[in-house]
């Protein structure tokens, strides 16, 4: 029994020790593991995490997305994991793009993060 408890004390030590010399290992990441979105902001363009930001402030259940957000692959598929239990819905008044993109006449914007943009359209 203490021969196993070594055993597995001197594996647990082998490995963080391990993680030391790991270029991209940052240990603060390794104690919020397990809090609500914990490496966000490391893991995913900062687009989507102010899209997500936008998003939860308004306490929005479906949105829209315009521009390269839409267009992006990568923009795209991170939006729409990260921004659950929100839906993307294409006919949803809520839109968001980044700034500078060209949207319909009757769109007015309500708010924005960063490069991120919020728009109402009718």
């Amino acid at each position: 029994m203490k021969r196993n408890i070594i055993y597995i004390l001197g594996i647990m030590f082998f490995i963080f020790s391990s993680l030391k010399f790991t270029q991209a290992f940052n240990p603060i990441l390794l104690m919020q593991a397990f809090k609500e979105n914990a490496g966000a902001t490391e893991s995913l363009p900062a687009e989507v995490v102010h899209l997500n930001s936008l998003i939860a402030k308004n306490g929005l259940r479906e949105f829209n997305l315009a521009g390269v957000l839409n267009e992006n692959p990568l923009l795209h598929q991170r939006a729409v994991e990260y921004t659950y239990p929100a839906r993307l819905d294409a006919n949803a008044k809520n839109v968001f793009a980044l700034a500078g993109t060209a949207l319909k006449n009757n769109c007015r914007l309500i708010n924005h993060q960063e490069n991120v943009e919020h728009h109402v359209c009718e």
